[in-house]
């Protein structure tokens, strides 16, 4: 850059310091002190140096916002009156040669410097907002300077213009919208504070509920199982009331109306004791069956695995299935109680088969383990969506499906089905060895 030779004999001056100040500014500047000349000695400069330069006198003086010419060493050249008003003089005339860097901030000086090195070099306008001092003010007044390239003194030394835009009631409105705002979220805050509160509230009225829920569930499942296991010793007493007396007092008379038979031959009433002899023979072995349906014997006197063999026996004849079973022969100990279960359980899948599948074959597998034991029930036929069932009442047969789950759930088991329509179900029972009090 050409300087210009009256530029150039003040170098020695505080502004010649400035101007270095301005081509190398550094962010530490004004911890080094290099700032400082900027507030001690400000020189001025006389403006008939830039009699040659001209501005629209009109366009200054009509100016809405505050306009000035300055040089690269920031010395006012011509201002307008509105610039001159926001610099707090009166008369332009007692502005023109001093330097602007006195009107700034000590906070906004350094920001400027390297904004007046920018602008000298020609490359476009630039805009900058800072702080004016504004005489017993703490605060400054906020402006924003839009500086650019205006053209070269007869000493090739540049010239920029500035347009000043105050911008106090721009930083009212932002400070009146930020404490809006800050409002706004304070309010909003509170709100969803309580609506915070409220919800914590619901919650834990929510979780006691469920807990209420759950403990009720288990004492359910509780009186379920205990209503079920009721009900089991009730059969095996009706079951062996009907043994010992209904049963023995049928097979004493039939014992009788045989003997009875034999001494009749002669007299005539052979073929009504013949027709009372077929009734009690009948009434027998109703009487029986009605045992075994009640509560089977066997499956008290016999093993698991022994029980199983028997109960598959017995679909066999009486309901035309034919089962394939696949069981341990050695002898499985288990609770008496659980081994009634696992056997209820199996004949009422068995029968859902019966009643549902459409099928005159399933298969049953005994597993055991050293913690489990598993019973599987296998058909394939019609099948169903086990994904539409809603509750456990909505299984296939019914209450008898559900008193097995939650019986099986009561002793830490449970009961597993995959099915799928048209392609047959698998039931699994699953139960520890060992059984829960109260089963």
């Amino acid at each position: 850059m050409i300087r210009n030779p009256r530029i150039s004999k003040a170098a020695s001056s505080a502004d010649s310091y400035s101007l270095l100040c301005l081509r190398e500014p550094s962010r530490d500047a004004e911890q080094k002190g290099i700032i400082r000349p900027f507030e001690e000695v400000i020189s001025t400069k006389s403006g008939k140096e830039y009699q040659d330069i001209k501005l629209p006198e009109k366009f200054f003086n009509c100016a809405p916002v505050g306009c000035m010419l300055i040089d690269e060493e920031a010395h006012i050249l011509q201002i307008n009156p509105t610039g001159a008003f926001l610099l707090g003089k009166g008369d332009t005339r007692l502005l023109q040669g001093k330097s602007f860097l006195r009107f700034i901030s000590k906070a906004s000086q350094y920001n400027f410097l390297t904004h007046l090195k920018t602008c000298s070099t020609g490359k476009g306008k630039r805009q900058l907002e800072l702080q004016l001092r504004i005489p017993k003010s703490t605060s400054g007044l906020p402006i924003r300077l839009d500086t650019a390239f205006y053209g070269n003194s007869n000493g090739n030394a540049p010239l920029l213009i500035s347009v000043l835009t105050d911008l106090r009631e721009h930083k009212q409105k932002e400070e009146a919208l930020r404490q809006e705002l800050e409002k706004s979220v304070t309010d909003r805050t509170a709100e969803l504070a309580t609506i915070n509160k409220t919800l914590r509230k619901k919650i834990a009225e929510h979780k006691e509920t469920q807990k209420n829920i759950y403990s009720d569930h288990e004492q359910l499942r509780a009186l379920t199982s205990a209503l079920i296991t009721t009900e089991e010793r009730e059969r095996r007493r009706i079951a062996t009331e009907l043994h010992d007396h209904i049963g023995q007092t049928l097979a004493i008379t039939r014992i009788k109306l045989e003997m009875l038979h034999a001494l009749a031959s002669y007299s005539g009433f052979a073929e009504a004791l013949e027709e009372i002899q077929g009734f009690v023979k009948q009434a027998i072995k109703e009487t029986r069956s009605l045992m075994t349906k009640l509560s089977p014997p066997v499956f008290y006197e016999l093993g698991l695995n022994a029980a199983l063999e028997w109960l598959m026996q017995y679909f066999g004849e009486q309901h035309n299935l034919r089962i394939h079973y696949k069981g341990k022969r050695d002898l499985i100990s288990i609770n008496e109680d659980l081994q009634i279960l696992l056997l209820q359980a199996t004949r009422e899948l068995l029968m859902n088969v019966v009643k549902h599948a459409g099928v005159e074959e399933a298969e049953v597998i005994l597993r055991t383990s050293r913690k489990q034991i598993k019973i599987e029930v296998i058909d394939h036929g019609a099948g169903f969506e086990v994904s539409k069932i809603g509750t456990p009442l909505d299984w296939r047969g019914g209450f008898g499906i559900f008193s097995i789950h939650e019986r099986l759930k009561n002793l830490g088991g449970q009961l597993q089905i995959h099915s799928k329509r048209g392609e047959g179900t698998h039931f699994t029972l699953v139960a520890p060895h060992g059984t829960k009090e109260g089963l």
